[in-house]
């Protein structure tokens, strides 16, 4: 094709330049929703294991911290980071009952591609009437 036969309005091609231009955005989206998911999910989790361990506390009043912690992150097989799970117990007497109060707490690094890493924490708390 010679130079003197373009034409200002030929736009061959101008989708494959919009798509080019469009598709690192919307798989970095994509790939955003997805990761923001997951980590509520490993939120979610280890919400799960605190609440169904902190049960053992009913049957078992002299079960320890790290019991507990150990048990807890038994029950998070699929869940990254599942060691950096830190599990907390203490005796509330500042109530008129006597409460052993279990924290876990819980980071997810949130990685998307071309964003800096954003640390997700999950913190939840169960109260058990203590003996």
């Amino acid at each position: 094709m010679s130079v003197d036969r373009i034409r200002l309005g030929d736009d061959r091609g101008a989708s494959a330049v919009e798509f080019a231009l469009l598709a690192p955005v919307l798989l970095m989206f994509l790939f955003g929703v997805f990761q923001l998911g997951w980590g509520l999910h490993c939120g979610s989790s280890v919400r799960w294991a605190l609440e169904n361990n902190a049960r053992t506390l009913l049957l078992a009043p002299t079960t320890t911290q790290s019991d507990l912690q150990t048990a807890v992150r038994a029950n998070l097989a699929d869940v990254p980071n599942a060691n950096s799970v830190t599990v907390t117990l203490v005796t509330d007497t500042s109530g008129a009952a006597k409460v052993l109060r279990a924290s876990a707490a819980y980071a997810y690094p949130l990685s998307i591609p071309f964003l800096p890493t954003y640390n997700l924490t999950f913190n939840d708390s169960v109260a058990v009437p203590a003996p």
